[in-house]
């Protein structure tokens, strides 16, 4: 980490912030899910919809 992420993370961890292990490991889960989303992998309970190609004019009268 660099930069104000690097000194909040430290601040933070100064200050005694930690996140529960089950917290943790939901976000975790949730990361690896958007690579694999983004990657074009199949993800558990994601919603497809598929729109249809539109319909477009060159706007020029015929």
């Amino acid at each position: 980490m660099h930069g104000r992420f690097q000194r909040f993370s430290f601040q933070a961890m100064k200050e005694g912030h930690t996140m529960e292990k089950k917290a943790f490991a939901k976000l975790v889960s949730s990361v690896q899910d958007m690579g694999r989303h983004i990657r074009g992998g199949k993800v558990a309970g994601a919603r497809i919809t598929r729109a249809r190609e539109p319909e477009v004019t060159s706007g020029q009268s015929q």
